[in-house]
């Protein structure tokens, strides 16, 4: 065998590797030739007399390094020795080392040799052949076990665990109960306890912080006093140097968090501009999604504080704003110093800036608004175009969509002020109710409550299609399933009642055409003060006017009448009842006969109404000609009276006459 210059190292470890030590290491059983037993062996040359059983002897030559621990010599002289070669069957002598990384047989021996190189073949190993744990000490004191379980247990480092070049390098070794893991991972932790670091350089620059958690490459990177954090991630929580209760989880979330503390940000780069002021405080902000709350590049600037985003890019732009709550991607997006706020649906509150005391529920709710104060929109795109008006309320999808300016509108409804652009004071419950409105100040509940309605204002409509009919008529109303105004410019004109229609201004008509019959439990009251009254005149016909009236009884065509109301054939719609009115035999007159008696006398009566599609008469109106009749025939009661009283004392006295000349008259 070749023999170089060794350099030899001689180590005794006599707790690990003694006769009586629970640990072995079994690499192989190497045949080095040459060697003898005896007092006075060289081994490779380095003499074994007076070493004690249980010297490790590593010898290294520059190309190859060996191990050799000397046991119990078997000659005569009973001093330590190196195995022999016919020593190798008595399992005793199984405690000789070597390792090599030459492939010379002479130097190895035998071919299942341990090279510190690496190997190759099966059957290798490291460990024990028996029930106990593997050991590993340095400076004689256990750091490391590998239990029977497979357990990987260290000792006598504070409770703590250090994996990885510089992990934990400058650890004080006191019950800190870190785990370190990664390259410089907690790389000058002094006092610092119960940290976590996995990671490259993570908790880096950590010195006394406590209970800190920090998962991927520089997480927490330059954290020195800062506690109770959380990083997971690519640099997450990278600038935290002493701020407290801080959670950031993905890549660079918190990026720029220097002393602030209670803030929560999870999603890659949630948080990144955050505020970076070296004197902290508490934000009580909530970022949950990718760049949520990112805030401006000049994370000085980013002051806001209570704000809750979560969604991608929620509240992305914040920069002051503070008590917003921003949910779904894109939700509040633009938002710099609104306040607040509360938008839940992708890109509601969109493009704010500045308003405050907003609320949007749903996709693109609110979505154009920049400065608009105190408004509420929940549904898919409601109030979407609104920029800066104020107190609107808008509820269902596409609700005042394409309002931008008018204020104190309130829509309820799918689509309800639908057109409305600028108009305020505006109020629709009901789907597509007031849907074509622009006019201001109209009230309309109800499916498709005056949705006809344009420019026609202060209406006011509740029930199902209640004004529909209605387009620029102002000051109507219409209260009942269908009711309505018979043509869409009237004013002042009140229909109620089921598909009640009123076809003339400041007219009052209650109930439809088929109502049979109308209860109240006392008289109508007619204003009648004459304090109000002006151009008294006593030129009321009576009886040339009753005289020529003509009392009649009659059926009702109700069909007939209906096309002309609700127009030929759209009177279909049926109910029990309906057409009961037809089977009445009623008693009246015909409007227009008592039109014409009333032209005839020259009497302006005011008991006919012609003003609609249907004439009518104002049967209380008759009262007045009638007790001006009554007058008259008084009179001329009177006058009778008068006269055969007259001609009663004309008889009297022609009788006296008549009895003087003895003329008897029976």
């Amino acid at each position: 065998m070749k023999h170089s210059l060794f350099i030899a190292l001689i180590l005794t470890v006599v707790t690990v590797l003694s006769a009586q030590s629970n640990y072995e290491i079994m690499l192989s059983r190497p045949d080095i030739d040459g060697l003898t037993g005896g007092g006075a062996t060289d081994l490779d040359g380095i003499p074994t007399t007076g070493l004690a059983v249980g010297t490790i002897i590593i010898v290294y030559d520059g190309s190859e390094t060996r191990i050799y621990r000397l046991t119990a010599g078997t000659d005569a002289e009973n001093s330590p020795t190196v195995i022999r070669p016919d020593d190798f069957a008595d399992p005793g002598n199984a405690k000789v080392w070597k390792t090599s990384i030459s492939s010379d047989p002479d130097e190895t021996g035998y071919s299942g040799g341990w090279a510190l190189t690496g190997n190759t073949g099966a059957g290798n190993f490291l460990g024990s052949t028996d029930a106990q744990p593997l050991s590993i000490r340095t400076n004689n004191t256990e750091k490391t076990r590998i239990t029977t379980k497979g357990q990987i247990e260290t000792y006598n480092t504070g409770y703590s665990v250090f994996v990885g070049e510089g992990a934990g390098a400058t650890d004080d070794l006191s019950d800190n109960k870190n785990v370190f893991a990664g390259y410089q991972a907690g790389n000058v932790n002094v006092g610092g306890s119960f940290n976590v670091a996995v990671g490259s350089e993570a908790l880096l620059a950590n010195t006394d912080g406590n209970y800190n958690i920090a998962g991927g490459y520089e997480a927490l990177n330059k954290n020195t006093t800062g506690a109770m954090n959380i990083g997971q991630g690519w640099r997450a929580l990278y600038n935290n140097t002493d701020g407290t209760g801080n959670i950031a989880i993905g890549n660079a979330a918190l990026f720029n968090n220097v002393a602030n503390s209670r803030s929560t940000a999870i999603g890659h780069s949630a948080l990144f501009y955050a505020d970076n002021r070296a004197v902290g405080r508490e934000t009580f902000n909530t970022a949950v999604g990718w760049n949520a709350l990112a805030g401006t590049s000049t994370p000085a600037n980013n002051t806001g504080q209570y704000n809750t985003a979560i969604g991608d890019m929620a509240m992305y732009s914040n920069s002051n704003g503070y008590d917003n709550i921003g949910i779904g991607v894109s939700a509040l997006y633009s938002n710099h110093q609104g306040y607040h706020n509360t938008a839940v649906g992708n890109e509601a509150l969109y493009s704010n800036l500045w308003g405050f005391d907003n609320t949007a529920v749903g996709y693109n709710a609110l979505y154009s608004d920049t400065s608009g104060q105190y408004n509420t929109a929940v549904g898919a795109f409601a109030l979407q175009a609104n920029i800066g008006a104020v107190y609107n309320t808008a509820i269902g999808h596409e609700a005042l969509v394409a309002h931008y300016k008018g204020s104190s509108n309130t829509a309820i409804g799918t689509r309800s002020l639908y057109s409305d652009t600028v108009s305020g004071y505006n109020t629709a419950l009901g789907a597509y109710a007031l849907y074509n409105c622009v006019g201001e100040r109209n009230s309309a509940g109800g499916y498709m409550a005056m949705m006809n309605n344009t420019t026609g204002y202060r209406n006011t409509g509740f029930g199902g299609y209640a004004l529909s009919i209605n387009t620029t008529g102002y000051g109507n109303t219409a209260l009942g399933y269908d009711a309505s105004v018979s043509s869409g410019n009237l004013h002042n004109a009140t229909a109620i009642g089921y598909a009640s229609r009123v076809s003339t201004n400041n007219t009052v008509t209650i109930g439809n055409i088929n109502v049979l019959t109308a209860n109240v439990n006392v008289d109508w009251t007619i204003t009648s003060d004459g304090r109000f009254k002006r151009d008294i005149h006593e030129d009321v016909h009576g009886l040339d006017f009753i005289t020529k009236l003509r009392p009649i009884t009659y059926h009702w065509d109700m069909h007939k009448m209906g096309d002309e109301v609700y127009g030929r054939g759209n009177d279909t719609t049926m109910w029990e009842g309906k057409y009961d009115i037809e089977r009445v035999k009623w008693t009246g007159f015909i409007a227009q006969e008592v039109e014409r008696a009333a032209k005839e006398c020259g009497y302006d009566f005011s008991g006919v109404d012609n003003g609609g599609k249907i004439m009518g008469l104002r049967y209380a109106q008759f009262v007045v000609p009638l007790v001006k009749a009554v007058q008259e025939q008084q009179e001329q009661i009177e006058r009778q009276g008068d006269e055969i009283e007259r001609l009663k004392a004309e008889n009297q006295k022609m009788k006296r006459a008549f009895e003087r000349l003895g003329i008897v008259i029976e």
